[in-house]
């Protein structure tokens, strides 16, 4: 296991930290390293200690980064971490000024799951300067049992590259690179998935419509998971090797007899199912079934379509390579991984290809579609009919 590997899928070690930041930056043993030597921050603060792992480091275009790695109480407490980092963007380290800072946020008490991020100076366009109020961080969630597929790649990259600048640093946390990845591999799912349906009430634009519908329930559905409300368990080879047909077995009771359906008013099969019988309803249209579906109903639902289930064998090993993060990104304060505004960019990809459109959720925190508390809403419609097919709104507030 070379040094990045250690680094990002073990629980957080100083010497892991410090062993990753010398291959990336200290070819010519150029920098000095400092010993693992906590200091203590303010009482009752929840940045307990902090600890500098190397002097400044300038890069080839002299944009200068300092690193850190906070003890914290809360990995995830934006606003109060964002201005603490905000303060020390400001001072100087060592005698210098940074430019920016490449941070581990991790719990000494529970280090298994931890974030690497950059930080660095944002710019107020309106006054025309760098300001250090709102610092913006970019993040990795790594640690033990976490997808780091795409922290690996993207810091692989920063490692190998020869001038190291803000631009390759930059690069190296961007999100919109692991949002191109994935939608390069599930589109490769779409055209096999339209390759190999069988659906004899479809012609081939059906065939492409339901295929786009179904691949965005089914990723709907996997952010579902990251809120404990669907078993991740679903999305395992395992549970496909149970089945002849996973989209029969599986797909289609979920759908339309689970989360289409009021828990009271579910068949005994369902309820008396461990897998589904705490699943909630979600009173939306994504999960209603229409004359695409061909399902019929009854106490043992069926839909005409076949689907193999080399299909879902080879989306759930994509699945298992990303970090999913219900975090929606802000402009300020990105989690590198797939984010629910990430099910809207495949959306807009997706259905290029058949002419319908798709609003994301900023449109509904906008107020643009009537709603409180949003996590997730996207809509599907006929553009030129000027129809929606389907809104699906999520609410958890």
């Amino acid at each position: 296991m070379n040094s990045l590997e250690r680094f990002t899928k073990a629980p957080y070690k100083f010497a892991h930290f410090r062993d990753f930041i010398k291959e990336s930056f200290a070819h010519n043993d150029d920098i000095d390293f400092y010993q693992d030597k906590p200091t203590p921050y303010k009482d009752g603060h929840i940045i307990r200690h902090y600890t500098k792992i190397c002097e400044p480091i300038t890069l080839a275009d002299s944009y200068t980064i300092g690193v850190f790695a906070f003890d914290t109480t809360s990995t995830n407490a934006k606003v109060t971490l964002h201005n603490e980092l905000a303060k020390l963007l400001k001072s100087q380290v060592d005698g210098e000024y940074l430019s920016a800072i490449l941070a581990v946020f991790y719990d000494e008490s529970s280090p298994e799951v931890f974030r690497l991020s950059l930080v660095g100076k944002s710019y107020d366009l309106a006054a025309n300067k760098q300001t250090f109020s709102n610092p913006k961080r970019q993040s990795f969630v790594l640690g033990d049992s976490i997808p780091t597929h795409t922290a690996q790649k993207q810091l692989q990259d920063l490692i190998d590259s020869k001038a190291k600048s803000k631009a390759t640093l930059e690069e190296a946390f961007s999100l919109q690179a692991v949002t191109k990845e994935f939608y390069k591999e599930i589109k490769k799912i779409f055209d096999t998935l339209c390759a190999k349906i069988k659906a004899t009430h479809l012609n081939k634009q059906g065939i492409k419509e339901f295929a786009t519908k179904l691949l965005g329930r089914v990723v709907f559905v996997r952010f579902l998971a990251e809120l404990t409300l669907i078993p991740k368990e679903i999305f395992t080879q395992a549970r496909v090797d149970t089945t002849q047909s996973y989209y029969q077995d599986i797909l289609v009771p979920l759908f339309f007899e689970v989360l289409n359906t009021p828990q009271e008013t579910r068949y005994s099969h369902i309820t008396s199912n461990a897998i589904f019988s705490n699943i909630p309803y979600l009173n939306g249209g994504l999960f209603a079934p229409s004359a695409m579906d061909s399902y019929k109903a009854d106490e043992f639902g069926f839909s005409t379509i076949t689907i193999p289930n080399e299909i879902f064998t080879n989306l759930f090993e994509i699945f298992n390579r990303y970090h999913f993060t219900i975090d929606e990104s802000s402009p300020l304060d990105q989690e590198v991984g797939l984010d629910p505004e990430m099910l809207g960019k495949m959306f807009e990809n997706l259905l290029a290809e058949i002419d319908i459109f798709f609003a994301p959720s900023y449109v509904v925190r906008r107020g643009e579609i009537p709603s409180v508390a949003i996590f997730v809403a996207f809509v599907i419609g006929d553009k030129a009919a000027g129809r929606i097919y389907a809104i699906c709104l999520l609410r958890l507030a």
